[in-house]
């Protein structure tokens, strides 16, 4: 009698025999089968359900087999035979296939399964595209289970595996390895499921330690924090002027207080969170040779989004970054990985931005040169020069479009604002208004990206791509056009939604 084990073999000869044939042959033809067949007596037993049927259903019905033996295959054969099953019915498709498995969730874990279908929307008339995009959002979805988190950024397999999904890398054990082993464990403890959550940690000397999340924060009462544990953490770290220092190849953060004699009475440690694989949704921008402007209010997500922008533009250019306070790449010595090919030259002094901007045009033959943040009128001079030697510009300011109009020190990033006197004949046209505001040159960025919050908190990015015309209408008072982009689903870069929408000029 032949076991069960040694009739899973003989099946998966059958299984490898069918996978070679459908390399060769979109369908599998009963006479080629039969002359396998009559090869090996092996497929003998298999015999009537393979000559039963037209061929393009043999490894559906293997399958089938397999499952009402309850013969169970690991994690990787059964990715191989669904693929099997694409490959030798191009007309199966992923939703059809769905519907002919329901019968054999013994073999396969298929909740899990349609869930990253569901969530994959791709273009169901690509299975393979699809079964690889699959199969990559499960190998992330295991990690995230077996390594609670820890890790989400996954380099995939596939070019095009690596553009669909935003991941989102915490690097929390790397904080944790700075912190004395029993209170790693406490924080840990504390926080709970909450951990994903954690923004900062601050500890004062003598008080309760203090947690911070997105939507709230926490005292632990039981755990008061002394000079052995702020020393523990320090010890190993090298702080700058300005007290803060960094975890090498982290984005995470640690500024401390100290008293008039020099002792650490206290740590703000900021969690730094890498989101990679939201600059995909930009390819228009950063395939335009435009130099690109991001603008927002504080914590709106710029420094998230130029991240990931100058990743995308280090893939085909010479990128180099100018981090104004190494929020790009972190404040240790090895710059984060999210940021690509980039090379990053971390500002000693941000009052001295300009000179390191100028260096790194003349040292280091950048054909991109990414700035953190521009916020003086020396800045945005040097800019202007830098654009005017060819190198191409990313980069970052405070406010929004309308309010950089009105900023006295920034606005010549759009061309500047000037006062012009004009004829009675526009001055009737214009109400009686003989004085009016017009572009005083060109802008130096030509296209802009907003980054906002949407009304349900999510974030959305207003995108001007004509910035002269764009400034021009609100100079005049007229509405103005931008393609508002967001996603459908979090996180899920195929559902990308552009909506041209009409603005209204509030300050002109």
């Amino acid at each position: 009698m032949v076991s069960a084990s040694e009739e899973r073999q003989e099946i998966l000869l059958q299984v490898i025999t069918l996978r070679q044939l459908a390399k060769h042959s979109n369908s599998i033809h009963k006479d080629a089968i039969t002359a396998y067949i009559e090869k090996d007596p092996l497929y003998k037993q298999c015999e009537s359900i393979i000559l039963g049927m037209n061929g393009k259903r043999t490894i559906f019905q293997i399958i089938q087999k397999l499952s009402e033996n309850d013969l169970k295959f690991n994690e990787s054969e059964e990715f191989e035979l669904i693929r099997d099953l694409n490959q030798v019915d191009e007309e199966l498709y992923p939703k059809k296939f769905f519907e002919l498995t329901k019968p054999l969730d013994r073999l396969f874990s298929l909740e899990v399964y349609q869930l990253a279908a569901l969530s994959l929307k791709i273009d169901y008339k690509k299975p393979k595209e699809f079964f690889d995009l699959m199969f990559a959002k499960l190998n992330i979805e295991q990690i995230v289970t077996n390594k609670k988190k820890k890790v989400l950024f996954t380099k995939l397999d596939e070019e095009e595996s690596k553009k669909k999904l935003v991941v989102i890398e915490n690097q929390l054990d790397e904080l944790f390895e700075i912190f004395p082993i029993e209170f790693a464990e406490r924080v840990k403890a504390k926080c709970g499921e909450n951990l994903d959550q954690l923004v900062e940690i601050v500890m004062d000397i003598k008080k309760p330690l203090r947690l911070y999340y997105y939507q709230q924060d926490e005292k632990d009462e039981t755990c008061t924090i002394d000079y052995q544990i702020l020393n523990s953490i320090c010890q190993n770290l090298i702080f700058g002027q300005d007290d803060r220092a960094g975890i090498s190849g982290t984005l995470h953060r640690v500024s401390r207080i100290t008293s008039r004699i020099g002792n650490v009475i206290g740590l703000t440690i900021r969690i730094g969170r890498a989101v990679v694989g939201i600059g995909e949704l930009f390819k228009d921008v950063t395939n335009s040779n435009e130099n690109i402007l991001l603008v927002g209010i504080p914590n709106s997500g710029k420094s998230t989004l130029i991240r990931d922008l100058s990743r995308v533009l280090s893939e085909q250019n010479r990128v180099v970054i100018v981090d104004t306070s190494c929020e790009i790449a972190g404040l240790g010595d090895v710059p984060h990985s999210a940021t690509g090919d980039s090379r990053r030259i971390p500002v000693k002094d941000p009052k001295n931005q300009r000179v390191d901007m100028l260096r790194a045009v003349q040292n280091h033959s950048p054909q991109v040169i990414v700035i953190d943040e521009i916020s003086d009128s020396k800045e945005v001079q040097t800019c202007r020069t830098i654009s005017q030697r060819g190198v191409r510009l990313c980069a970052s300011a405070h406010g929004t479009l309308e309010k950089l109009l009105v900023n006295p020190v920034l606005r010549d990033l759009l061309g500047g604002v000037g006062d012009v006197t004009v004829s009675d004949d526009s001055a009737r046209q214009k109400g009686g208004q003989k004085i009016i505001n017009q572009m005083k040159g060109s802008p130096i960025f030509g296209i802009i990206i907003e980054v906002k919050k949407s009304q349900n908190g999510d974030t959305e990015w207003i995108i001007y791509n004509n910035v002269k015309e764009t400034v021009r209408s609100i100079l005049n008072g007229q509405d103005f056009k931008g393609i508002r982009r967001s996603l459908k689903i979090p996180n899920d870069l195929l559902s990308v939604q552009d909506i041209v929408t009409v603005f209204q000029p509030t300050n002109f």
